[in-house]
């Protein structure tokens, strides 16, 4: 068996508005580099292209864990790329254009998160454009983790991207606080900073466009979102072709097709487990490791399988 891990972002554990953990930190989608480490202690790592290659064969996958990131952090490059390279480890990057230091804007989740994490009020009451109230408190750490985790994030998740620019900046008035010029290069790398991540020697995978619900979309538009995505890859890359991971881990029966008909080498999901000879390759599981993960929280001695 092998268990794929599924990270996002690497940074310090710093307070936020009102002596708050982050937004990233609430999710679960941030470690700490101390973290980090922890995770490349417990075991030993292979490549994607392992698993699949085997997957292909009819033959169990090998033991072990396999790295992924998905999404597009400045950090990839600034910190993680270099410290895989000092322990001499593999990688897979899922990116997404839309987390890219060159777009026009930052994307929508991160938007609602540096409101969150940078507001003057702590609390907001304003009408959303269906009608409704849209309410919420950042006095203490529950209550910003339901927002993090509530409804308002799943419409900035999924709503019709005006309706959300509009949402974000009627929140952004409520907490008195605006959106600072160039968020994007601040967050993200640039297309440069990921080509350096296949050059490095790592893999090089497509998340989407524009990080959307593909099973939400027209079945022409997710098609697009995949193929445009599998393309830009294979330019960033120059390499085979690669590997493709669900946005959100949203997929079905039809977006699976998607995948497999843009020539992806398989696909990844959210769903919790390990990889074993009967995964299907388009609906392959991963672990979504978190600060309270087992890898992160307990540390264990490195072993040559996975657990």
């Amino acid at each position: 068996m092998t268990d794929v891990l599924m990270l996002h972002r690497v940074i310090p554990n710093q307070s936020t508005a009102f002596d708050l953990p982050s937004c990233y930190r609430l999710r679960g989608t941030a470690l700490t580099p101390e973290e980090f480490d922890r995770v490349l202690e417990a075991g030993s790592f292979l490549t994607l292209d392992e698993v699949v290659d085997a997957l292909g064969r009819g033959a169990p996958p090998p033991p072990g864990q396999v790295l992924t990131f998905d999404d597009g952090y400045r950090e990839w490059a600034e910190f993680v790329a270099p410290r895989l390279k000092e322990r001499g480890l593999p990688a897979t990057f899922f990116l997404c254009p839309a987390f890219l230091s060159e777009a026009k804007e930052a994307h929508p989740v991160d938007v609602f998160y540096w409101l969150l994490d940078h507001a003057e009020c702590p609390r907001f009451d304003f009408q959303l454009p269906d009608g409704t109230r849209a309410q919420g408190s950042l006095e203490t750490r529950e209550d910003k983790g339901a927002l993090v985790m509530g409804a308002l994030k799943r419409f900035v998740v999924r709503g019709e991207r005006a309706q959300v620019r509009e949402v974000l900046r009627r929140l952004a008035q409520a907490l008195r606080i605006d959106v600072p010029d160039g968020l994007a290069e601040a967050l993200y790398p640039s297309e440069r900073d990921l080509a350096g991540l296949a050059s490095a020697g790592h893999r090089l995978g497509g998340h989407g466009v524009s990080h959307q619900h593909l099973p939400a979309l027209s079945e022409t538009e997710a098609s697009v979102e995949i193929s445009s995505s599998l393309d830009w890859i294979a330019r960033l890359s120059g390499g085979p072709p690669a590997p493709f991971a669900y946005p959100d881990g949203a997929f079905d029966p039809a977006t699976e097709r998607h995948v497999a008909q843009a020539g992806a080498t398989c696909a990844l999901t959210c769903v919790p487990g390990a990889v074993t000879r009967e995964s299907a390759l388009f609906r392959l599981p991963r672990e979504f490791v978190t600060p309270w993960h087992p890898r992160v929280a307990s540390p264990s001695p490195p072993s040559g399988g996975a657990a």
